[in-house]
């Protein structure tokens, strides 16, 4: 169970909340704009699969890991690498894919995909928000960017998903966009997809490089699993 949350923490989950949403909507009026059509099936189903799995996501973290909800509405401290291919990969995800998605839509570049593609986009997206998820429940660090406090009170996360790869949220948005171009039936949207797979791969080499040169601990969890980002691959 977890420990009673003070009033400086209930304030940064509250801020993180907001600033969930907040994106949240940006991105569904930037795929409706871009698609001019409120009627697209698939773009309510996307909506619908973000806002569910948000909602489970806030339940979960509350009774598993609540202090991780508040360090993540803490941005400060980040170095310019990190701001620089988070943000790319940031924009690529949240801007790139629902503009090129919602444009092909509206403008019918891609032919129609099959409801099993349309189908096979959705679970990509949804097992890319488990695997997330998964690593934001153990590992209390999980913050957007990367930040190391002082010996002793910055754990090593060895739990859960990483004893697959070392970067599991990075997997898991790998998956997300990946899974959104067949969601929304666009292939051109891959072209997003795979810029913002790029970004995060040099942002996994740099962040891993970073925590196994400043983290005490870190060394444990790269003796104990193998891959940064990618299983049996790298």
């Amino acid at each position: 169970m977890a420990s009673p949350i003070s009033l400086e923490m209930r304030q940064k989950i509250i801020r993180r909340i907001t600033q969930v949403l907040v994106t949240a909507l940006v991105q569904g009026v930037i795929l409706f704009l871009a698609a001019w059509d409120l009627g697209w099936t698939w773009g309510w189903v996307f909506i619908g699969i973000y806002l569910g799995s948000l909602v489970i996501n806030a339940v979960l973290l509350f009774r598993a890991n609540p202090a991780v909800i508040a360090e993540r509405a803490d941005s400060r401290g980040a170095r310019s690498w990190d701001q620089l291919w988070g943000g790319l990969a940031f924009i690529m995800i949240m801007i790139g894919l629902p503009v090129i998605g919602g444009l092909d839509y509206r403008f019918g570049w891609s032919a129609e995909l099959s409801l099993v593609l349309h189908l096979l986009g959705g679970g990509l997206y949804l097992l890319g928000g488990v695997l997330f998820a998964w690593a934001m429940a153990v590992n209390a660090k999980f913050a957007t960017v990367v930040r190391i406090g002082e010996e002793g009170s910055h754990p090593v996360a060895m739990d859960g998903p990483y004893r697959i790869v070392r970067h599991p949220g990075y997997l898991g948005a790998g998956f997300q966009s990946l899974g959104l171009p067949l969601l929304f039936g666009s292939w051109w949207a891959f072209l997003a997809a795979g810029l913002a797979v790029v970004f995060l791969i040099v942002r996994t080499s740099l962040e891993d490089a970073t925590l196994q040169e400043e983290l005490p601990g870190y060394d444990q969890l790269v003796r104990q699993t193998r891959y940064r980002l990618f299983p049996w691959v790298w």
